[in-house]
């Protein structure tokens, strides 16, 4: 009875992996490619930082979007080796696990490069800076707009759907 409730929750987990493995990759933040990175130069008219600040920002970025784009290659490859341990005529629990440990341990090394990244910024910034960006910058969650639901209008409110500051104030609850 055990043997079959483990390999039931590891199918239901491996399924869990596939279902993200084949998900869709989002386009990475950025600039249209061709095009230097805007955000720096922004800042330094907007934050009036200096010359070193500047500098010291752009080799920061530049560092963090490389590491950055071979974490995603790492971690697409580890999803494509978890769906071929799913379809394998057997499925080997062992290899299977170790590629789930690895598949956390990449989104885990992505969520520490993402403080690291934002700790090194306050480094290089003075507190008036960073209240400046603080006041630039989006309110939590709502940073990505529609691109955060790649392209689909805001939920409605209601069983299974998004809060009520999501409906649109006035006007008729048809879908468009």
């Amino acid at each position: 009875m055990k043997k079959h409730l483990t390999l039931a929750m590891i199918g239901m987990v491996g399924l869990g992996g596939v279902a993200l493995a084949q998900r869709p990759e989002p386009a990475p933040p950025g600039p249209p490619k061709g095009r230097a990175h805007p955000s720096v130069s922004m800042m330094k008219d907007e934050l009036g930082l200096t010359d070193e600040q500047a500098s010291q920002l752009r080799k920061l970025h530049n560092e963090q979007r490389r590491a950055a784009i071979r974490r995603r290659a790492d971690l697409r490859i580890a999803r494509m080796d978890l769906d071929e341990l799913m379809n394998a005529a057997s499925v080997d629990e062992k290899a299977l696990s170790a590629k789930m440990k690895e598949i956390g341990d990449l989104e885990g090394a992505a969520l520490k490069a993402r403080v690291d990244s934002r700790l090194a910024l306050r480094k290089v910034l003075t507190p008036d800076q960073l209240a400046k960006m603080k006041e630039m910058r989006p309110a939590p969650g709502r940073e990505r707009g529609f691109r955060g639901r790649q392209g689909r209008p805001p939920m409605r409110p209601g069983p299974g759907g998004g809060g009520l500051d999501d409906a649109p104030e006035d006007g008729p609850d048809e879908e468009p």
